[in-house]
């Protein structure tokens, strides 16, 4: 099992509305964000916007 193998296992208990994106995608911009030092909401917002060129979702 690889990373996003593991982080899709990951149970979804969101409300089906208003659900944008999937649950294994959000987690992954937040491990991917805190592991090079953006921490917070901000600074995750700043993280997707700077490296969404390189995210092909």
């Amino acid at each position: 099992m690889n990373l996003i193998e593991a982080i899709k296992s990951v149970p979804d208990h969101r409300q089906p509305r208003g659900i944008r994106h999937p649950l294994w995608l959000i987690l992954t911009i937040i491990l991917l964000g805190s592991c090079t030092g953006y921490w917070g909401y901000k600074p995750l917002v700043d993280f997707t916007t700077n490296h969404r060129a390189t995210q092909k979702c």
